[in-house]
This record gives structure tokens, sequence and C-alpha cells, in this order.
């Protein structure tokens, strides 16, 4: 074991690294699937021309992200938030921050040593996203790395997983996946792990890719056998035990839709199986713009989708899920002021009030009798 002062350089993206170091590209970076740009189909709503957000849906080409995969012989893990040190002691900015080239822990220099290094002679594969504690991260960003790890066709001994944001529904796919729970590691502010071999698994910047949705749907619906029943489930996804983005008129909104053979459900309180069992046999799902609507990934073709916001939180995510699933997206923005055009706050605690005769125009819309 030994210390190490905070790395005062780094490296932007693995390119970087691979290029300084003299490093054979095929051997240290195996990319997967193509960019694929694609017109993505525009969600409905009341509104003439659709919210802004939207309107590019159809004009513009969106860029699918593509997968890679680094290798880097000893590599290292640096405390709870997986900062990657490199062989030469820097930084990784890409590999340990999702996409965004900055710093990955603004804390790091500010110490005066790092934790003691812990050699291990075993392969780690890293999958500790910032943001793999929401349940749409984790199934769309996360569980997707574990298909390249595959294709790649290198072991991996240990999975580090991001220690400081740990939910039940990690363990519960994880274990539908096959990944023993005895070769998880949970990242802490004393970690700095140096491996034999570091898989990096990451995507570059674009939408979310229809391979990824694919491979989750397949390794988590498919493969145990999930498949739609005979029921034609009419959703109501509830935010009622949510801390933010609460629908204050919930009980209302229920009420009208409750006649037209609706039920509603808190996910939070399901394994994430029975989510999938749900889903898959869904014909119309609405509900606030959240987590919940991550399971949309299990629907069949055909679904039909009502998603609620705030006029202070809009997101493309869902729709880009809904075109992948092949599913009809409609929107609905609740009562309140709009920003201006082409500025979105992003006040993702922002609570929703849906106006109930705009709620009745939509479920016409929709054609939801």
């Amino acid at each position: 074991m030994r210390e190490l002062k905070p790395p005062k350089e780094h490296y932007r993206s693995p390119e970087e690294w691979i290029h300084s170091a003299g490093l054979d590209h095929n051997k240290r970076l195996k990319s997967y699937y193509k960019s694929d740009p694609i017109h993505l189909r525009q969600p409905k709503g009341l509104e003439q021309p659709v919210h802004w957000m939207y309107r590019a849906f159809e004009s513009q080409k969106w860029r699918q992200r593509k997968g890679y995969v680094v290798i880097m012989p000893g590599g290292r893990i640096c405390r709870s938030r997986c900062t990657i040190l490199t062989p030469d002691h820097k930084e990784m900015w890409d590999l340990s921050w999702l996409v965004y080239r900055a710093s990955n822990d603004p804390e790091l220099q500010k110490l005066r040593r790092l934790p003691p290094v812990c050699d291990t002679a075993e392969t780690v594969a890293l999958l500790g996203m910032r943001e793999s504690g929401i349940y749409y991260h984790w199934m769309v960003d996360v569980l997707p790395r574990f298909h390249m790890l595959r294709m790649l066709g290198i072991p991996a001994d240990k999975y580090v997983l991001n220690g400081g944001w740990l939910a039940p529904f990690q363990l519960e796919t994880l274990d539908m996946l096959g990944i023993p729970r005895d070769r998880l590691v949970y990242s802490d502010d004393n970690m700095h792990l140096k491996a034999k071999l570091l898989l990096v698994p990451g995507c570059e910047f674009g939408i979310v890719p229809k391979w990824a949705l694919g491979f989750v749907r397949h390794e988590l619906m498919e493969k145990p056998g999930i498949r739609p029943s005979g029921e034609r489930n009419r959703l109501f996804i509830s935010r009622a035990r949510a801390s933010k983005r609460k629908l204050l008129n919930e009980a209302e909104l229920m009420n009208h839709l409750s006649k037209r053979g609706f039920r509603s459900v808190e996910l939070e309180t399901m394994p994430v199986a029975e989510q999938i069992k749900l889903f898959a046999s869904a014909e119309i799902v609405i509900g606030p713009h959240g987590a919940g609507l991550t399971n949309l990934l299990f629907c069949k073709p055909g679904t039909k989708v009502i998603e609620l916001f705030s006029p202070n939180h809009m997101h493309t995510c869902y729709p880009v899920v809904s075109h992948h699933t092949g599913l009809e997206h409609y929107y609905l923005v609740g009562i309140g002021d709009r920003p201006p055009e082409f500025v979105n706050p992003r006040i993702h605690a922002d609570d929703i009030q849906i106006d109930p005769k705009q709620f009745r125009s939509i479920l016409k819309l929709a054609g939801i009798t």
C-alpha cells in the first residue's frame, strides 16, 4: 500500500490517453454500434405548434449513442465518485463522469494525499456512473454496459458500483442478469483500487440508442419469459409517495380515470419483475414525468402514453423511449406561467397541477374513452 498526491493533469478522452501514451488504439479501445442518426416521432399535444422541445424531432436527425469499452492495464478507481486514474497518474475526465468533460470529484484536488492504493491481481469492470441510483439511468445507461462487456469477451472478476447511491432495484436487476453478488464492490471515499486490468464501458454523447433498450428488454423481459397477459391494463402512475414533482390534483384526475377502467399504481412498492409484467400488458399509461415511465421500454408497440409535465421541467427522454419501442406518445403541460420559448428552467422538484378540462381534451385527442 502506498499514498499518492492528487493528480495535477488530466486526459479529456480515452483517445487522448491512448495517443499520449503511444498505445495501440485497437488493443485499448473497442467500439460497438454505429451512431445511426435517426428522425424521431414527435409526441402529440394540445398546443400548435408542439412545445419547442419537440419541434426538431422530425425535422433533424438525432445521433444515437455509440458504445465503447476502454481496456486499461493498471488503471485505478479513486473514492466514492469512481474517479479513474491512468497508469501515468492523470485523471480521465470523460470516463469518470458520464459524458461531461469536467473534473469528476471537485474535492479530490483539495486533498493532501489520496487514499492508500490497494492492488488487486483481478480484472475489474467499472459501472459506477454518478446517477446510477436513479431508476431511469440505471436501466438505460448502466445495464447496457454489461452488453458491451459481454461483446468484449474479457471476463470481469469484480464489478465496481457507485456506493454513494444504492437502491434495491439495482440488486434485483443484477440478479436477473446473473451477476453474483459476491462479485460486486461498492465505492466509498477510502477506495483507491488498482486493477491488474481495468475495463470501463461507456457511451458517446447522443440520445439513448435503440440497441441499449433492446438489450434491457431482452434480458429482463423476453429471456425470463415475461409475456403480455390477456389483460389490457390501463395504468396511472401515482407519485403520492414521491418527495418531489407531486401531482397536486392527482385524486381529482384519478376519479375521472377510474370511470374509464384505470388503476393507480405505486411502482416503488413493487419488485422490478412485477413492474415489467404490468407494463408488458399495458394498453394505456398515464403519469407525471418521473422514473416510473422508464418501464415504457417493456410495453408492446401501439401502447398509448400521456406524460404530464410542470411548465418548469420539460424533458425529451421518454418520447425517445416511446419512439424506439413503437408507442403513441402524448404530453400535457400543467398549470402555471410558461417560461419563454427555448428556455427550460429544469426545476426538477416542481410540483404539477393539471387543468381538468385540458386533461379531458388530451384523453379525447388520444382516443381514450
